[in-house]
């Protein structure tokens, strides 16, 4: 739940529905769509309201398509020695809404801590840090021109 007002007459409730595996993500909103019906069929009248509204999509189902972009990455990292290690988050990036355009764009590391929190950091180490990568990255991006490594990821 993400935010909650009540009164005498009324009450509103915001929640956000996540699920890395679409079909599980479709059966959760089904769930809130069919406790709204039965609900509303114990009542005199239809009182409860359910709006649902779409704010991005998991971009998995898109990158996977496209395994060279998650390749050149890993191939980056271990060029340069850094374990790699692929921790499925959700959150409204830029790379969420990028890719629902037709560039496929996965999350990175940034070296962040604590985000959305009053104690979010990073520390201008870890800023070199990605610094470095990226432009390791654009070069393995170039010097793999021609010869894709377009392996499926799992």
């Amino acid at each position: 739940m993400t935010n909650f007002t009540a009164t005498v007459d009324r009450a509103h409730i915001e929640i956000i529905i996540r699920d890395f595996d679409m079909e599980k993500f479709v059966a959760k909103e089904q769930l809130l769509k069919d406790i709204v019906t039965e609900l509303n069929s114990k009542l005199d009248y239809s009182r409860i309201k359910l709006v649902i509204t779409e704010q991005y999509r998991n971009i998995w189902e898109k990158i996977k398509n496209n395994p060279y972009i998650i390749n050149v990455v890993f191939d980056t990292m271990k060029k340069l020695g850094i374990k790699q290690e692929v921790i499925p988050f959700r959150g409204g990036t830029d790379g969420n809404f990028i890719t629902e355009k037709g560039i496929p764009t996965p999350n990175l590391f940034n070296g962040g801590d604590n985000f959305h929190g009053q104690y979010e950091y990073v520390t201008t180490e870890s800023m070199v840090a990605i610094a470095n990568f990226l432009v390791h990255l654009n070069s393995e991006h170039v010097n793999q021109a021609g010869n894709r490594n377009n392996s499926p990821v799992e």
